[in-house]
């Protein structure tokens, strides 16, 4: 249980984050990332998809092209443009 708001966003991005430990060349895995930033409390989405599209970036090194299709799943416009990394 983490205690406090700043804690429990840094425990959501650490799961984003173990995906890309976990599975280091398999970049199907993004949709589950995408699953499991859709299943969070509204208030924790916008860290846990702008976590999605940081680690696609920087982590798994994909190409723009790769981030929006990956990102595509995302069906609510303001966080599918988090994913991709265009910030609001």
């Amino acid at each position: 249980f983490a205690p406090d708001r700043i804690h429990r966003e840094e425990c959501i991005r650490g799961v984003v984050a173990f995906y890309v430990d976990r599975f280091p060349t398999n970049f199907n895995k993004a949709t589950e990332m995408i699953d499991f930033c859709g299943i969070m409390n509204e208030s924790y989405q916008k860290p846990c998809f702008q976590e999605v599209g940081r680690v696609l970036q920087t982590r798994w090194r994909l190409h723009s092209r790769e981030i929006i299709s990956a990102c595509a799943q995302v069906n609510d416009d303001i966080y599918r443009n988090l994913c991709i990394g265009v910030s609001f």
